[in-house]
């Protein structure tokens, strides 16, 4: 898979559903999703657009975190 991010997730199932974190990590620039244990979102590098890629990466991450976190601050947010 040549110029696609994949990203695999691993959880406890107990603290946090990582396949809500997958989903939301790759919404509306590809697919993602998954079960509370397990998650896997995927994405083309097109969608980097010229950001340096690890920096975009943990960008999406630390946005799903904050709305699987608090719902109602991450909509205000957007």
């Amino acid at each position: 898979c040549q110029g696609v991010v994949i990203i695999i997730f691993r959880g406890d199932g107990i603290s946090r559903d990582v396949g809500s974190i997958a989903a939301r990590t790759a919404a509306e620039i590809g697919s993602g999703g998954g079960h509370k244990v397990m998650g896997r979102a995927e994405f083309p590098l097109d969608a980097v657009e010229g950001t340096d890629a690890e920096l975009f990466i943990w960008q999406r991450l630390n946005a799903s975190l904050k709305a699987v976190r608090n719902p109602a601050a991450a909509a205000e947010d957007a």
